[in-house]
């Protein structure tokens, strides 16, 4: 019922939200001069729950040769001086409206409305390394990747993998209906104050 229910949703904003859709895409095509849609492999661990995720681009090429992710420090925030997100990008990123394609990846049922945050290839080949521990407790992970969960909303980047995998532990061992409506709670308020939280930039 909950996946049933979760494709319904995601079927409905898709619907709803299509002119916007087209506006984004139209706006990012202007400013980033390049097509404004990308996709990328994603999953919980490297042998788990792997699919391919959709999302706005906020960075063109050029910009993205300059990150890097080296360890467990960077994975969720890179201090660059050479990466500048222009105007409409970083409106995008702070509302949270560049991952607003990824209600396809939940109706087509990669994807639950909320989950663990689905980490990129790099980022799981340096939490096995590093943090073994860690990687096998996400492993063991029932849950699908979320589009918003604990993590993505109450989450201090600041405190790397450690407080990822805290907070997504505690949902996979806490889950329930009212933490899900607290969860979709505030992480309504967050994109209506513009607040969402930059895994790039630090601020």
């Amino acid at each position: 019922m909950k996946n049933f229910f979760q494709k319904i949703v995601a079927l409905i904003i898709i619907i709803l939200t299509l002119p916007l859709q087209l506006l984004i895409f139209i706006l990012l095509l202007i400013e980033l001069k390049e097509f404004p849609i990308f996709t990328q492999k994603r999953g919980l661990t490297l042998e788990k729950n792997i699919f391919t995720i959709f999302k706005f681009k906020t960075l063109n090429r050029f910009q993205e040769n300059k990150i890097f992710h080296k360890t467990t420090n960077d994975i969720f925030y890179i201090t660059s001086n050479d990466i500048k997100i222009k105007t409409f990008s970083k409106l995008l990123r702070v509302t949270g409206l560049d991952e607003i394609l990824q209600f396809y990846n939940i109706f087509l049922g990669n994807m639950n409305l909320i989950g663990p945050r689905p980490l990129m290839l790099e980022e799981l080949t340096i939490l096995k390394n590093e943090y073994p521990i860690f990687y096998q407790m996400r492993n063991n992970f029932k849950s699908k990747p979320g589009l918003t969960g604990l993590w993505q909303v109450y989450g201090d980047r600041k405190k790397g993998i450690e407080d990822l995998i805290k907070l997504d532990s505690f949902y996979e061992d806490n889950q329930s209906l009212k933490l899900d409506l607290k969860i979709l709670y505030h992480t309504f308020i967050i994109t209506a104050n513009g607040k969402n939280s930059d895994a790039i930039i630090s601020k």
